[in-house]
């Protein structure tokens, strides 16, 4: 059957405005659909552990020290730092996931789950709320001999901010489903997780970073700081799933007014980059990130696991392309009319996809080496 996508937004408003449809939310930010009629799953997040189905511990840094040396190998422990760190609703708390390993070997990856990016965006939960582990799968499933990473130290930063570990400390004005202020701190609980790693990790013999969805453009952002905070023989960085390909005008605006990667703790690793000039000036591009990173950390190969036709990332061109329509010089990349521009949103292209992804799920069917967030 072939599949039709548009903009993940719109689709989201037409289903909340469908009477025939009823919308359940849940706090694993799920969102099911049930109509009179065959419905489509207009987007989901992939369920994760929770501290009462037990499985993982949890520690404090405010009352603890939390070393992962007296962690238990092989078993997931989330480490909630406190301080300035949040995610978007200011009732959750952020927290990092730790599974020890060997000590010289070193996996940071950054967990996805969505993007919040405007009012709208952030009051339909199209993104993670709240910090929660993955399950032991893929890149931290450590009972499969083939996994190239069973040996390491994993530390994979929760994904909470809706911002791609990007702003700081942003505070728009925004309200969750639940009516929460809103406030992106993603820069804040990178950092956080960096500072508390500096402290623990001595010389490492293999260092990766990574990241899936969101958590690859954040992978991307934070790369050159995770790099240059943790010195290692060799260097790789694994980047699952998001390209960061947006229509052009719209990186350097949200970059520099919606998830301020200027200021904060990102400020020095883009000085050290040469492109805090740039993203003053907005002109920021992940792609200028990525490749001035590349280029700095010339001895690491960077790996891409991408689609041919990967659903998720069209319609978050789409929908954010239709949020900021006064920036964004938005075509139609993914159909045969690529010189007609966007009249409005009875003209939005449409897409036909047999990628695995066009059920919007974080966790596709297909081979893939990252944890399913």
């Amino acid at each position: 059957m072939d599949l039709r996508i548009g903009s993940l937004l719109l689709l989201q408003l037409a289903a909340a405005a469908t009477a025939t449809t009823t919308v359940t939310r849940t706090r694993t930010t799920t969102v099911t659909e049930t109509t009179t009629v065959q419905a489509q799953r207009i987007f989901r997040f992939e369920p994760r552990p929770r501290m009462e189905e037990g499985g993982y511990k949890t520690c404090d840094l405010q009352k603890s020290e939390c070393s992962i040396a007296k962690m238990p190998r092989d078993a997931s422990t989330v480490v909630y730092p406190g301080g300035d760190t949040r995610c978007i609703s200011e009732k959750t708390a952020y927290g990092f996931q730790v599974i020890p390993g060997d000590g010289d070997k070193l996996l940071v990856f950054f967990q996805g789950g969505g993007a919040c990016w405007d009012a709208g965006s952030t009051k339909r939960s199209m993104c993670v709320e709240d910090a929660y582990p993955s399950y032991m799968t893929g890149l931290l499933d450590r009972s499969n001999a083939k996994n190239p990473y069973v040996n390491h130290t994993v530390v994979q930063l929760l994904y909470c901010s809706g911002d791609a570990f990007a702003a700081d400390a942003a505070d728009h004005g925004w309200t969750t489903a639940n009516g929460d202020r809103a406030v992106q701190s993603g820069q804040q609980n990178a950092e956080a997780t960096s500072a508390r790693l500096r402290g623990q990790v001595g010389a490492l013999a293999d260092l990766v970073v990574g990241g899936d969805s969101a958590g690859s453009l954040a992978a991307q952002a934070w790369g050159n700081a995770i790099f240059d905070a943790f010195p290692a023989a060799r260097k790789t960085a694994l980047l699952d799933s998001y390209l960061g390909v947006f229509p052009d005008g719209c990186q350097g605006n949200v970059l520099s007014k919606v998830w301020p990667m200027c200021t904060g703790p990102l400020s020095t690793s883009l000085a050290a980059l040469g492109l805090d000039r740039a993203c003053a000036a907005g002109n920021l591009t992940i792609q200028k990130v990525l490749a001035a990173t590349a280029t700095r950390h010339a001895d690491a190969p960077f790996a891409f696991i991408q689609s041919k036709a990967d659903a998720v990332q069209k319609g978050f061109f789409e929908s954010i392309a239709l949020s900021f329509k006064s920036w964004c010089a938005f075509f139609f990349p993914f159909s045969a009319r690529r010189s007609k521009p966007l009249a409005g949103p009875s003209s939005s292209p449409i897409a036909s996809s047999t990628s695995a992804r066009t059920r919007f799920s974080w966790a596709s069917t297909r081979s893939r080496t990252s944890p399913t967030t």
